[in-house]
């Protein structure tokens, strides 16, 4: 299927004309790129302010902060320079949800957060002052949020209820939102082309990866991986300059699109690699959006070499690099937009940052292997993870339990993991009955 021409051409335009008058700028980006691929090892810290399971993070588009959201119900800003020094204490926007948080963004001039989640609303705060701006109600879950490139004013939210929602923060919460997309499945979801507004991706729960133009309501412009399809999609995004999708489906691998044409460009694996337990993401990463990462259920953080435009490779079989050092399964991941320093959380309290040059205070001892055989971590056994849910005294609601206002590692951490070991297990004992059958 053909897409229109787009009139926001000289977004690109404009986008090539500053890489040339920065120059400078744009080799060291390159050379910190190259860097990433090369490196066997690469320096990380930990960031420590969460008092649980860490479900969302941003880098601001000046890559000066780092936003993050999770079980605790806070929002997390991150002044990235500040926080080199272990003991700053990052500060928290006043505005708390009433449950999980499950997504966040930024809007383009960097002055407000928007986060939304399992309390089916949108708080919007003011990012200096970390007031409360604004509330915009739903009536189910939210799993993503997407400002408009072009106008700071406008959000596209993903519900569980089905539908993409158009909201304009100059109107009253109250007035009703424009609705592009209402399927019966929840999306999962929404992202802005960066280069041209009109158009929108979107992951949904059965129907798939999707392109959707903002003048067209109700009927998505191609279906990716084919019009009958059914697949659970949990995670897209564009490529800087809105050319490819990289997009994340359940039980299966990282897959690249072309946002023109409808079926793969390449997919992405590893012996190793597995999806099947969490809401993850997927995202680019590089100079010129040359890697892939994902998270994976083996406490794994892939990176994925993409092929180069014109290319027939049509499957890469092995990550580039794989890093280790998280406790449990890695869920988002992202990447600074200048200094390509990576992000990463999950399951556990801390968010991680990856980097290929020194990071103050700390470490540079951990192995970016293609090989992994096994983690450091202790997977507990099914009578373990028993005795555990025994000794605590939580037999049927230890889950509160994670809102405990501690960052360190303690015996409910130990529950929450060895929880997770559980579904881990289980969903591979599932599948391989299910191979054998």
């Amino acid at each position: 299927m053909v897409i229109q021409k787009s009139t926001h051409s000289a977004s690109t335009v404009n986008f090539i004309s500053d890489r040339q008058r920065n120059a400078n700028q744009y080799k060291k980006q390159h050379i910190l790129s190259s860097k990433i691929e090369t490196s066997i090892t690469l320096h990380k810290k930990n960031l420590l302010d969460h008092f649980s399971c860490v479900n969302a993070i941003e880098f601001s588009n000046n890559g000066l902060y780092l936003v993050s959201g999770g079980d605790d119900r806070r929002v997390v800003l991150w002044d990235l320079e500040k926080s080199l020094d272990s003991s700053h204490k990052p500060p928290c926007m006043k505005g708390e949800h009433n449950s999980n948080i499950f997504c966040l963004a930024f809007d383009n001039s960097d002055r407000k957060i928007f986060s939304a989640g399992n309390d089916e609303q949108v708080i919007v705060h003011d990012l200096e002052r970390g007031e409360t701006l604004d509330v915009f109600q739903h009536d189910e879950a939210v799993y993503g949020i997407s400002v408009e490139p072009d106008n700071d004013n406008v959000f596209a939210s993903a519900c569980d209820d089905g539908r993409i929602l158009i909201w304009d923060i100059r109107e009253s919460p109250s007035t009703e939102p424009f609705m592009l997309a209402g399927y019966i499945s929840a999306f999962h979801a929404v992202t802005y082309n960066p280069v041209d507004p009109r158009l929108i991706a979107t992951a949904n729960s059965k129907e798939g990866i999707a392109l959707w133009d903002i003048r067209k309501p109700r009927t998505c412009v191609i279906r990716y991986g084919g019009a009958f399809v059914e697949q659970n999609c949990m995670s897209v995004r564009f490529d800087s300059l809105g050319r490819r999708l990289c997009a994340l489906r359940r039980k299966m691998s990282p897959v690249l699109y072309e946002i023109s044409r409808e079926y793969a460009m390449c997919e992405f694996d590893h012996p190793t690699y597995y999806n099947s337990c969490t809401m993850k993401s997927c995202t680019f990463a590089g100079d010129n959006d040359q890697f892939l990462l994902s998270g994976s259920d083996d406490f794994g953080l892939y990176l994925w070499r993409v092929p180069d435009e014109g290319s027939d490779v049509s499957n890469v079989p092995k990550a580039s690099m794989i890093l280790q050092d998280h406790r449990s399964i890695v869920n988002q991941v992202r990447c600074h937009p200048f200094n390509h320093m990576i992000a990463s959380s999950g399951v556990e309290k801390v968010i991680k940052l990856w980097s290929p040059v020194y990071l103050p205070e700390g470490h540079y001892s951990v192995e970016a292997s293609v090989n992994r055989t096994s983690t450091d971590r202790q997977i507990y056994s099914h009578e373990q993870y028993i005795n555990l849910v025994l000794r605590s005294g939580q037999v049927s609601n230890f889950s509160l339990q994670y809102c405990i206002s501690n960052t360190e590692l303690n015996n409910c951490s130990a529950l929450m993991l060895s929880y997770i070991n559980e579904l881990v297990i289980s969903s591979v004992l599932r599948n391989t009955t299910a191979i054998k059958y």
